[in-house]
């Protein structure tokens, strides 16, 4: 999806500036062929935009956890996220509770945002 993206949207410089995409992810990639993976996708949008990929830990329950244990994990995830959003950047949260996008939908929503002067966008996966 963000190959398809960086093709349409991402090509050209914002005022001088390359557009940069965030991706915080709540969690470690652990299986080599996903960390793989990340390292070609970066090497392909290496050229045409700024890729910036943040891992964070997730905060572990235990296996019954209480109500008050599960408020504070989300309040400590949600602190560590907040931190690692870029100032001005335009905010998506990636969740199975969201509105399905299609890539178009997403490469024209980037496109204005870029039209509008906004060189940032900052994408969330994870966390719950």
């Amino acid at each position: 999806m963000l190959f398809y993206v960086s093709s349409v949207i991402l090509e050209r410089k914002v005022g001088g500036v390359l557009f940069e995409i965030n991706l915080i992810c709540v969690g470690k990639l652990k299986e080599k062929f996903y960390q793989a993976a990340v390292e070609e996708y970066c090497k392909r949008l290496g050229g045409i935009c700024k890729l910036k990929i943040t891992e964070l830990p997730e905060i572990r329950l235990p296996d019954s956890p209480s109500i008050s244990e599960i408020n504070n994990a989300l309040d400590k995830e949600a602190a560590l996220i907040r931190e690692k959003i870029p100032k001005g950047a335009w905010f998506c949260v990636f969740t199975p509770e969201g509105r399905l996008i299609s890539s178009e939908d997403l490469a024209k929503k980037l496109t204005d945002l870029k039209s509008t002067g906004k060189s940032n966008a900052c994408f969330l996966i994870g966390s719950s």
